[in-house]
Order: structure tokens, then sequence, then C-alpha cells
């Protein structure tokens, strides 16, 4: 029996995670460990949506969507994530926590106590926007991207450069709103 008492045992965790339109992706990949029953979290992307939710590396899956996922197949627990087109929810432990649970005899289920849900927030916090617009909306990094890529400027641009033969360098950059 653990030594450590219920308030500080480790805990499962809930990641809900809910894709990003600006990444591509949940930001993570999933394995199996040489020598270990079950899914494992591989690399989790900086910046993801699933690291916004509370995914780790080396993570075990027990549950994906409700559904243990022990007697799973890699395949079949790949399809379990994505059977819905933008979010899924991954109940997983990680070492300390698992190695407690198997030491106590706790099975770890999705309606087990103290379980901590970490959702991925609505909104991308990396992504960066403006909020300048004269309508008061805001303008994401993608419908910046959009709008130069159609060829269309809302502004103009002039670039002046001057060299002497003494090798001074001056640089004059002008940026008018149209």
């Amino acid at each position: 029996m653990s030594s450590l008492k219920d308030d500080k045992a480790p805990c499962a965790r809930l990641c809900h995670i809910v894709k990003w339109d600006d990444f591509p992706g949940y930001g993570f990949n999933l394995h199996a460990q040489k020598g270990k029953n079950g899914q494992f979290i591989g690399k989790v992307d900086d910046g993801s949506p699933s690291q916004a939710a509370g995914l780790c590396q080396g993570d075990r899956i027990i549950e994906v969507n409700e559904i243990d996922i022990a007697n799973e197949t890699h395949n079949q627990v790949v399809e379990r994530i994505k059977a819905f087109a933008n979010e899924t929810k991954l109940l997983v432990v990680d070492q300390e926590a698992d190695d407690y649970f198997r030491e106590n005899n706790i099975v770890i289920k999705g309606t087990m106590q103290n379980i901590k849900v970490i959702k991925t927030p609505e909104r991308n916090p990396n992504s960066v926007e403006h909020e300048d617009r004269s309508d008061g909306s805001n303008c994401s990094v993608d419908e910046v991207r959009m709008l130069l890529s159609s060829g269309y400027f809302p502004f103009s641009l002039s670039l002046s450069l001057s060299l002497s033969l003494s090798l001074s360098l001056s640089l004059s950059l002008s940026l008018s709103y149209l």
C-alpha cells in the first residue's frame, strides 16, 4: 500500500482536445512502447491544442471518447480519436499515476473521483491578432495571409535605399493605410 494520502495521490487527466483553425491537427502522435501494454502519447507539439489540453509525452491512454481502449489495436485507437472531426477526449495517466493505481489495485475509469479535466481553450493563445480595425473587429494572422496571397493590399509601402561610396547605408521605410 502506498504511503501517499488520498489528497496527494496522483490523478488521471481527461484531456478534452479541440482543434484550432490555425493549427494543423491535434499536435501529438500515438505509439506503443516496447514491453508495455497499451497506447502511449509520443511527441506533443509545442503550442498545439494537445499541449494546451494537458497532454504530455509518455502518457498512457486509458479511454478515448469515454471508451476503454485497453484491448484495442493501434489502428482501432486511431479510428476512435478520428471519430469526431474536430475534437477528442483522452483519459490519460502519466507514469507516476499509472504506478500508483497499479500498486493500489485501482482500476482507472472515466467515472472515478478526482479526475483532472483540462480542455483546449477555444482560441489558440499563441495566435497573433490585430485589434485596430476600423470596425473594432479582430483580424487573425490567417486572414492577413489570405489577403496577402490574394494580392489585395489595403496599404501602400514605399522603401528607399541609398548607398554612399563610404559604405554607409541609409534605409527609409514608410507605411500608409489606405
